[in-house]
């Protein structure tokens, strides 16, 4: 299977009180979230074509526990499966040793150029 590791660092600007989930300085679970996504995202783009690109679909998530300003997140994006343009990932989240967090998402390939043509149509209705 293939996979990318990818460490991101938590920041104030990713924290809940600072995007509305809560109320406290630890990492937000959207912020989470575009983790997850990013890594994803980022383990996809080498095998797809210059006019495709890849979109989030669904994301079945657990944040099992908090993670301070400053904490290193290692995340780890696996590809389980691709059904056609849909493609399954496994991904897991580490501050340090404990897992802070793990996801089933599934991304669907596109043409760039559709997909926005497409949104331009939908909004001229």
């Amino acid at each position: 299977m293939e996979q990318l590791v990818k460490d991101y660092s938590v920041t104030e600007q990713q924290t809940a009180k600072h995007v509305g989930s809560g109320d406290l300085d630890v990492l937000a679970t959207p912020s989470l979230v575009a983790m997850f996504e990013n890594c994803a995202k980022e383990l996809l783009a080498d095998v797809l074509q210059p006019e495709q690109t890849s979109v989030g679909f669904t994301m079945e998530l657990k944040h099992l526990a908090p993670s301070r300003v400053g904490a290193t997140i290692t995340v780890t994006a696996e590809i389980c499966a691709q059904h056609k343009n849909r493609v399954d990932f496994q991904l897991t989240a580490t501050d340090g040793t404990r897992k802070v967090g793990e996801a089933q998402h599934q991304r669907v390939i596109v043409n760039a150029a559709h997909f926005m043509e497409k949104l331009a149509q939908d909004q001229n209705v």
